[in-house]
């Protein structure tokens, strides 16, 4: 039987893809989406590029620890989600731009 990986959904300049309806649509996979800096429960954070970097590597290894992930990047956050994976291989699966 083939593992399912979890699924990370990067957010853009409009935040947070958290959406437990859309998370219960992608069982049985895990799914998460994390607030980047100046979002969300991070809202007091100031943004950076690799503080932006940072944050998503961190949720990846807090909520998916020992697991490969499949990112799914909006607008900047596909920026964010492919600089995680050249950065850490070793944590991502595959990259999606999911503007279109």
């Amino acid at each position: 039987m083939q593992e399912v990986l979890p699924v990370v959904f990067v957010h853009g300049l409009f935040g947070s893809f958290r959406d437990a309806d859309m998370f219960r649509l992608l069982e049985p996979a895990r799914a998460s989406a994390p607030d980047l800096d100046g979002y969300g429960t991070r809202a007091d954070r100031p943004v950076s590029f690799a503080g932006q970097i940072a944050a998503l590597r961190n949720h990846i290894v807090t909520n998916h620890p020992g697991q490969r992930v499949h990112l799914v990047g909006h607008s900047i956050g596909a920026i964010y989600a492919f600089t995680v994976a050249d950065q850490f291989p070793d944590f991502v699966a595959s990259v999606v731009d999911g503007r279109r």
